[in-house]
């Protein structure tokens, strides 16, 4: 009910005709987000959680991030920004974006030293109307650094520090899969089409487990900030239902003519099989094959 977001002594109306109680439970609490289970102690009314998955409420969960502050990254992310920077050292322009960002933003100078660059390096960008994410992903892209959540700041530094310290977040799968099967192959079309080259499987740091967790099936990931966020958009364009367009409904696909031969009126009709092709008997005389001679091959 909490996660549904739904008071316990919230009333409801329905006005209808006659109506079995399972179909009117259905129609009570299927808006809600809510469905009603028999149990050995009476009716339990809790949370369809193939629903809310649906509507994108209660499908994962962070496991090595505060779950506030990585909402709070998230919104910042999504946030248009303007900058120029014209060579202006490293920290000169964190410092801008985070007042700007009101986000807390370190950068972790002993990783980047390890690798052999510099702090100091310039930085050059002039973008107007861009999210935060893609500008970092823009000023970064010729470089080894990149920015990612790490104990409650947003911390630039390597790919390699990142590739090292996964974040770990668990996505539940409700109404997208419910064999282990099914879950196997979303697993596989996963690694398949988002940063195939991370994972495990082929030589890669960040890993995939699948399970039933409560008979919830669901994927424990540890990978980069990045491939999450790829990973959730991925799985939030799966839950998408498909729409029929209003022309898809008014001009559905022409069917091809099914085109009968006509019977000639003036032949009869024989229950027997009509005669085949002739052939030369060598034997003498004329023979003919019928239509309903078996094959032995058949």
């Amino acid at each position: 009910m909490e996660l549904a977001k739904v008071q316990p002594d919230l009333s409801i109306d329905f006005q209808g005709t006659t109506i079995q109680v399972r179909t009117l439970l259905r129609k009570t609490l299927a808006p809600l987000g809510l469905k009603a289970v028999v149990t050995d102690d009476g009716l339990l009314v809790a949370a369809d959680m193939a629903e809310l998955a649906r509507r994108g409420i209660g499908t994962d969960q962070w496991v090595n991030l505060d779950s506030a502050f990585a909402d709070r990254i998230e919104k910042a992310m999504n946030q248009p920004v303007s900058f120029n920077f014209e060579e202006i050292p490293l920290p000169d322009a964190v410092r801008a974006i985070a007042e700007m960002s009101e986000l807390p933003i370190l950068i972790d100078t002993n990783a980047i030293e390890a690798c052999g660059m510099s702090v100091d390096n310039p930085i050059s960008a002039n973008l107007s109307n861009t999210s935060l994410r893609s500008f970092f992903n823009i000023i970064f892209q010729n470089t080894d650094l990149i920015a990612t959540p790490q104990n409650e700041v947003l911390m630039v530094t390597t790919r390699e520090y990142a590739q090292e310290n996964l974040l770990v977040r668990m996505y539940w799968l409700d109404g997208l899969v419910s064999q282990k099967e099914e879950l196997k192959g979303l697993v596989e079309s996963i690694q398949n089409s988002i940063e195939p080259d991370c994972w495990d499987v082929i030589g890669g740091s960040s890993t995939m487990v699948a399970s039933f967790q409560n008979d919830r099936p669901a994927v424990v990931v540890a990978t980069t900030y990045q491939v999450h966020h790829d990973l959730k958009n991925f799985l939030e364009v799966l839950r998408q239902p498909v729409r029929l367009t209003s022309s898809d409904v008014q001009n559905p696909p022409a069917k091809k003519p099914v085109i009968v031969p006509r019977s000639n009126p003036t032949q009869k009709s024989s229950s027997q099989p009509a005669p085949g092709p002739k052939f030369d008997d060598p034997f003498g005389g004329e023979a003919t094959t019928s239509s309903d001679d078996s094959d032995p091959f058949n």
